[in-house]
């Protein structure tokens, strides 16, 4: 395994150590549908995540902005 791979992957875990044991369960019985799917099911759950993880930073991004202070009069 790569560095940068071995890197995500290590972090992945610590993340996941870091989780209370029914968000750990719900990961690992996530974990188990994406590893019995299918090839064409595994890219839709791919997908789902992908788009998941976007509306989460627009949404953070959007916060951030209401959040910040007006610039001041010019």
């Amino acid at each position: 395994m790569r560095k940068s791979k071995y890197r995500a992957v290590t972090s992945a875990l610590l993340e996941f150590s870091k989780l209370n044991e029914s968000e750990q369960n719900a990961f690992i019985s996530i974990m188990n549908k994406f590893l019995l799917a299918s090839h064409k099911r595994r890219k839709l759950y791919v997908e789902q995540w992908e788009s998941e993880i976007a509306s989460l930073e627009t949404l953070s991004d959007e916060m951030e902005n209401a959040l910040s202070p007006p610039p001041p009069p010019s």
